[in-house]
This record gives C-alpha cells, sequence and structure tokens, in this order.
C-alpha cells in the first residue's frame, strides 16, 4: 500500500500415479498509477493431461489441454493500511468478478474476498467440464425413487 508497485509469480505442478499431471503458472502484477490507486492484472496459465478423465455425460477419456485465465482490475486505498480491490475474472468458458478488502494494524490483519464465478482450475475433470458438475438425468418414465411410474386406471 502507500503507493507502491509489485509484481510476483509462480509455478505449481502436480503429477499423480495414474498418469495425470497439472501445471500451472502464474504471475500477477500491481502498478500504482495515483496517489491511493492502482491497477491489478494477473494471468494463470494451466497445462492439464490426463489418461482417463470422466467427461460431464459420464463417460471416460483421454484428455490433454491449456487454459489460459486472468483477472483486471482496480486497488483503493483506503488508509494507511486499508485496501479494496476490484476484479474482472475471465477463463474457461467463464467470466466472474472479486471484490477483496485488506485492513492491517499493529495488533494483526483483516483480508477477506467475494468471489464470483471464478474459473475452477484443480483437477483436470474441472477443466474439461468447465468447473460443472455432472448431473444424472432421470430417464422418461421413473418417478424421484426411480420406480416406474404408474397411470391411473
Amino acid at each position: 500500500m502507500q503507493d507502491d508497485s509489485e509484481g510476483g509469480f509462480g509455478v505449481e505442478i502436480k503429477s499423480f500415479k495414474n498418469n495425470y499431471r497439472i501445471l500451472a503458472s502464474r504471475a500477477q502484477v500491481k502498478v500504482a498509477v495515483g496517489s491511493g490507486i492502482a491497477l491489478l492484472g494477473s494471468i494463470y496459465d494451466v497445462d492439464t493431461e490426463a489418461a482417463v478423465v470422466r467427461t460431464a455425460t459420464g463417460t471416460f477419456a483421454a484428455d490433454k489441454r491449456n487454459v489460459l485465465t486472468g483477472s483486471a482490475g482496480v486497488s483503493l486505498e483506503m488508509g494507511p493500511d486499508t485496501e479494496l480491490t476490484l476484479e474482472g475474472l475471465i477463463g474457461n468458458g467463464t467470466a466472474g468478478g472479486r471484490v477483496g478488502v485488506y485492513g492491517g494494524s499493529l495488533d494483526g490483519f483483516l483480508s477477506a474476498n467475494l468471489i464470483y464465478h471464478q474459473p475452477l482450475l484443480t483437477t483436470a475433470e474441472a477443466i474439461l467440464n468447465k468447473g460443472r458438475t455432472a448431473r444424472r438425468r432421470q430417464p422418461p418414465g421413473l418417478g424421484a425413487c426411480g420406480a416406474a411410474s404408474r397411470a391411473a386406471t
């Protein structure tokens, strides 16, 4: 805070014994543009390779893909150690937003984020299915308990 600019980057590698790998790299930047105002930006690149992934339809398939997501926004300094951030999020077929607040003192700090529709990029299934969960469709003619429904005669 106090009109500061900063940047950072990182890489995360996950490998599992069933030939399932995730390589995620990220970079973020904060550029001060005036008294108490900064521009925010980040980019997140995820490569997945999985021998077997469950699709949204319930079938299994091999999958290899690259997903690029990011965010852009503004940071507003509300006091010496207090900051409000507003960001737009986009990636993997979804768009959303994030509102964050940070407050600090010599005794401690508070940091909270409210996130709406952030792309889910933690597993190959989530990336393949765009973060959606599989819903089972009930075949026609079956009731709520799965028993065949009968027409009243």
